[in-house]
């Protein structure tokens, strides 16, 4: 629903030329499906700095590049989850964080395609934290999770769990 193609679509039209030094016009857009944008245009593409507000609420605001997120910005739910960071084509790409309301859910580290991978920490309300490596979005590779009574696993994670020889304190 978010980024959808049919939004990006709207605002390009056919056989519209770009000239090389084209200014960015600042404007505010209301797409058909109710989502509306403020920020820069450059020709039909989103470019530059905007905001994208869809019917529920939900805000993308930061960095445009030819129609897709790029760059630094900051996706907030209405409920208050958010994911901010540096976006490519629509998604987490690189450095960001996350955080979940209902679960009071925090991790910060490194995405691909809106999922944690690589390097990453999490913690939870409990006091509970992991710090280690992420593959597709679980907990894959080396890694210590801590519990909060200071017991914790030092070692290998398969697929979200303990893998390998255990290390529990």
């Amino acid at each position: 629903m978010y980024f959808s193609q049919v939004d990006y679509y709207e605002t390009i039209k056919k056989g519209v030329k770009f000239e090389k030094n084209q200014a960015l016009v600042e404007k505010t857009y209301t797409y058909n499906s109710g989502a509306v944008y403020k920020g820069t245009f450059l020709g039909g593409f989103r470019h530059g700095q905007g905001i994208m507000k869809w019917k529920d609420g939900t805000t993308y605001e930061g960095e445009w590049s030819y129609g897709y997120a790029e760059g630094q910005g900051h996706l907030i739910y209405l409920n208050g989850d958010y994911m901010k960071g540096e976006f490519r084509y629509n998604k987490l790409n690189g450095f960001g964080e996350c955080y979940n309301t209902d679960l009071g859910y925090k991790y910060e580290g490194y995405w691909e395609n809106d999922l944690q991978t690589g390097q990453g920490s999490e913690w939870w309300p409990d006091g509970s934290e992991y710090f280690g490596l992420y593959e597709f979005g679980k907990k894959d590779g080396f890694g210590k999770y801590s519990w909060p009574d200071d017991s914790y696993y030092l070692g290998e994670w398969k697929d979200n769990k303990i893998s390998g020889l255990v290390s529990i304190k």
